[in-house]
């Protein structure tokens, strides 16, 4: 998924845009331009988290709800399928929350 971020001329955009660059580390990479003690800081921890929580919900989407492979012809149906199986992906979330 982060193929090319970590590329100096994207670390360069992002900074003059005056966002700090939250990339994933991965060892042996170095990335001109990023600063590694970036990744050490609270925003960088939170950024971390919340991609991690998207992450589930995508991977629920598409091995459990079957997104992984449209079934339907339509930017409508598959539009209406993507919503109908997010909504049953936030219903099991608030039962394991305990909300229901």
């Amino acid at each position: 998924m982060d193929k090319g971020y970590f590329r100096k001329n994207v670390v360069r955009f992002i900074k003059v845009l005056g966002i700090k660059p939250h990339i994933a580390i991965v060892e042996g990479r170095k990335v001109e331009g990023f600063n590694p003690k970036i990744s050490k800081t609270k925003g960088s921890a939170l950024s971390q988290h919340c991609r991690r929580q998207i992450e589930k919900s995508l991977g629920w989407l598409k091995i459990i709800g079957g997104m992984g492979k449209v079934k339907l012809r339509g930017i409508w149906k598959n539009q209406d399928t993507a919503y109908m199986r997010a909504s049953a992906f936030n219903l099991v979330r608030m039962v394991n929350l305990g909300i229901t």
